[in-house]
């Protein structure tokens, strides 16, 4: 038997399941392993609905010390009239509440108890879950949360929905021992949702994987190429680029000639009706990609483009995309539509590429039309990028950051239980 501490990691979101926080999961729990912890993980069964199998993230999912996978029935017709009729049990917490089911699975499988429960979400039943999980082993318990739950301005939560939430969120926060958000503006809006929390509250922000290997793609430079690679969804669309492009197409159509814009991802039905409805000659609509393919088109992509999330109040602006770490990895020029003073804008120069913010979208006609030109002219160096990535997003740095953490909690418990059993 091992003599490295046992973590038992708790997440819905894991690979070789494809989605950004699954990706950001295996992220961490990579670097995890090559500390002194042995970690097991508890996550959906595959199939798991919107979380497609991706062979190609096999390699971020081995090496677990045991891996207990929970099956989670769910139908996609019937979730969406669930949200169209607004049935509130869906949302308590999430379409994956089956998940939280899987506690005496858990335990009846687990062949070694933890020293400490991390969990990542979303979806929130990842949480919900490790809190039983928590109370049965009674170890400290880091909870991880990739994205802002009751304060979060894409969440509409109202009447008794608002309160399950504002109420399971208190609960879970009381009893975890350090919470995880991945940007400081979350963690300044939780510090002051909650001020008996403050101390703790750590940042743990998406990160890149170091040592992923990527291949360097010859461009031809015969056609410019902007991809956007990511979800679609909601108020999270396309318009302000097509609306861009259109306005340059209708009154500079030979800036144009040499143009392909790209879009790949999983896409809603509003929004790829979007892409389709363009009119602009030079968009692809390249549908869901591979994990692999996906990178394969940001390699060959002159331009990569990022959507930051929409919110009503710019100061809510709390989400730092994972997309954007990818970009900065494929050393290619990023335009992104964002807020002032989001997590992108804060973290982005002019080394890395080019910015426009919500409410002034007429910034990216001006910036394609500069680009555009640059590149009719032969102007290679507005291209290019070749800025280190920060060691701040870097997935071994926070990991062992994480683990640090880790540690002190285990500690903490241990001289705790040890001085009860004094008292005894």
């Amino acid at each position: 038997m091992s003599t490295n501490n046992h973590v038992l990691m708790v997440s819905i979101s894991f690979p070789p399941k494809n989605d950004p926080e699954c990706l950001q999961a295996g992220k961490y729990f990579s670097y995890l392993k090559r500390e002194k912890w042995d970690v097991s993980v508890v996550t959906s069964a595959i199939p798991t609905l919107h979380m497609p199998y991706d062979n190609a993230l096999e390699p971020l999912a081995q090496g677990s010390h045991q891996l207990i996978e929970i099956p989670i029935v769910e139908n996609k017709y019937l979730n969406f009239i669930f949200r169209k009729t607004r049935i509130k049990n869906l949302e308590q917490p999430d379409s994956k509440v089956a998940f939280i089911q899987g506690k005496e699975r858990v335990i009846n499988t687990l062949k070694e108890a933890p020293d400490l429960i991390y969990s990542r979400s979303f979806p929130v039943s990842s949480a919900l879950l490790a809190e039983q999980l928590r109370d049965h082993y009674n170890v400290p318990w880091v909870l991880h949360l990739s994205d802002p739950w009751s304060i979060s301005p894409i969440h509409h939560f109202h009447g008794e929905l608002k309160k399950f939430h504002e109420e399971a969120e208190f609960r879970l926060f009381e009893k975890a021992d350090l919470i995880c958000l991945s940007s400081r503006n979350a963690i300044e809006a939780y510090t002051k949702h909650y001020p008996q929390f403050e101390n703790k509250f750590h940042y743990s922000p998406n990160v890149y994987d170091p040592e992923s290997p990527r291949n360097e793609v010859k461009r031809t430079r015969k056609t410019l190429k902007i991809s956007y690679t990511g979800g679609l969804a909601g108020r999270r669309s396309p318009v302000p680029i097509i609306r861009a492009f259109q306005e340059i197409y209708e009154h500079e159509p030979e800036l144009c000639k040499n143009l392909k814009l790209h879009f790949a991802g999983p896409f809603d039905r509003k929004n790829r009706g979007l892409l389709s409805q363009s009119g602009l000659p030079f968009l692809v609509d390249e549908g869901l990609l591979s994990f692999t393919k996906a990178l394969e088109l940001q390699q060959e992509s002159d331009l990569l483009l990022l959507i930051d999330t929409p919110v009503d109040n710019p100061e809510s602006s709390y989400f730092f995309p994972s997309k954007f770490l990818d970009y900065l990895q494929a050393k290619r020029k990023i335009i992104a539509l964002t807020y002032p003073n989001s997590p992108v804008d804060l973290v982005m120069t002019e080394e890395h590429g080019f910015k426009a913010y919500y409410g002034n979208e007429g910034q990216l006609t001006e910036i394609f039309k500069k680009l555009l030109h640059a590149f009719k002219f032969s102007e290679s160096t507005v291209f290019e990028q070749n800025q280190e990535l920060p060691e701040e997003y870097s997935a071994k740095f926070q990991s062992q950051k994480l683990s640090v953490q880790f540690d002190r909690l285990i500690a903490q418990s241990r001289e705790k239980n040890l001085q009860m059993g004094k008292k005894s």
